[in-house]
């Protein structure tokens, strides 16, 4: 009886997970783990890519799993056979297809005028989780189907991640019209990671028309994310932008979209002060499109501003459409991303040859030494390179 005991809790508890009790996930390292080696292309990559959707969705994965190795022990028959069998095809089928035909994800419905991708920055504890979910719900309403990628900073120590954004926007995440993706930035600069293209492109061809990606949260050097995304919104907190920040080039000039949130309680008249302030740094800023940069109030918590800010995003994204540069901008950063991504390849594969590990270890030891200087063996390191 002991054993049918101890199988009955671990259902009770894949069930209790399964209908939203509470959410089970791995160890963020893993899946910082994962998701660097789905860089490595062909097959290999496609597996650690697919490992890392499991390790990430396992609140979801988990209990299926769970449940189907306990009908297993308890009943037996073919039922747990098909069951794992149906699951893992659905895993690993899309992903062995493109590892073996990668032309393949260049047939699949492309991105169009109709999707539209919203970037969310801000620093951290401006509340930008609960503002997406906000808006996440709010354009279900208005029809739209809503694919979330939220980043978690990585420790440099462990190199693992929290990913905790998913339970953050429980309401957003029992909807079947959205879809979040926690992801780690695997130590990445500028507040996302190194495969958000690949996962706006399969979100767009799945059919999700919003896609919201959630950088970091690490302040004015988060720019990166604007060559993934059409409309680039930054929170601020009431009170929090001093003249000196807020004048920095950086981040704020690459701005769309300013909303000041948590504008409630005794933060009212802060923000009032805060949004002054900010529309007047922002007429600093001309662009070149026309586009007056807008700043709003706004409380993710009472729910309040909300519909306001859809609409400045949706009016800048008429803008774009109107002036043709929705297209011109999705082209430049197409063409942004491949530079990017072709000396990352390049500069990968050529750290992984052996007579170049060698080169390198040569080096560190005369710098150790103090027979060269890091300048010179760079120098020295380009030379060879360029010779074979």
């Amino acid at each position: 009886w002991v054993p049918n005991i101890i199988f009955f809790l671990v259902f009770v508890f894949f069930a209790a997970s399964f209908f939203g009790m509470f959410e089970i996930t791995l160890p963020g390292k893993w899946s910082n783990i994962s998701d660097k080696n789905s860089n490595r292309g062909g097959i290999a990559g496609a597996f650690f890519m697919a490992l890392t959707l499991s390790i990430v969705s396992f609140s979801c994965t988990g209990p299926i799993v769970g449940n189907v190795i306990i009908e297993s022990v308890t009943v037996g028959g073919l039922r747990p056979f098909i069951g794992m069998l149906g699951f893992s095809l659905a895993f690993a089928l899309p992903f062995t297809l493109f590892a073996f035909f990668p032309s393949l994800l260049n047939k699949l419905p492309k991105s169009n005028a109709k999707t539209y991708r919203i970037g969310i920055t801000g620093n951290p504890g401006v509340g930008k989780s609960s503002l997406i979910e906000k808006l996440g719900i709010q354009y279900i309403k208005n029809g739209h189907k809503i694919a979330v990628i939220a980043y978690d900073p990585s420790s440099l120590k462990s190199g693992g991640s929290i990913l905790g954004d998913k339970t953050r926007m429980e309401k957003l995440s029992q909807r079947k019209e959205a879809f979040i993706r926690p992801s780690p930035s695997s130590g990445n600069l500028g507040g996302v990671g190194v495969n958000t293209e690949k996962l706006v492109f399969l979100f767009e061809a799945a059919g999700y028309d919003r896609i919201i990606i959630e950088t970091v949260g690490v302040g004015q050097n988060e720019t990166l994310i604007e060559n993934f995304v059409d409309c680039f919104v930054l929170i601020a907190l009431p009170g929090a932008g001093d003249e000196i920040q807020g004048i920095k080039r950086g981040i704020i000039e690459r701005t769309d979209i300013l909303a000041v949130n948590k504008a409630d309680g005794d933060q009212v008249n802060l923000a009032k002060i805060a949004l002054g302030f900010y529309k007047n740094v922002l007429h600093l800023f001309p662009r070149d499109d026309k586009w007056i940069v807008p700043s709003t109030a706004i409380s993710a918590q009472e729910n309040s501003g909300i519909d306001d800010l859809i609409e400045l995003i949706e009016k800048f994204y008429r803008h774009q459409l109107t002036k043709g540069a929705l297209e011109h901008n999705r082209k430049e950063q197409l063409e942004k991303n491949f530079d990017k991504n072709w000396k990352s390849e390049i500069l990968n594969e050529l750290a992984n040859k052996k007579t170049f590990q060698t080169v390198i270890k040569k080096l560190k030891k005369e710098i150790l030494e103090g027979t060269t200087t890091p300048e010179e063996a760079i120098v020295s390191l380009k030379n060879k390179v360029l010779k074979n």
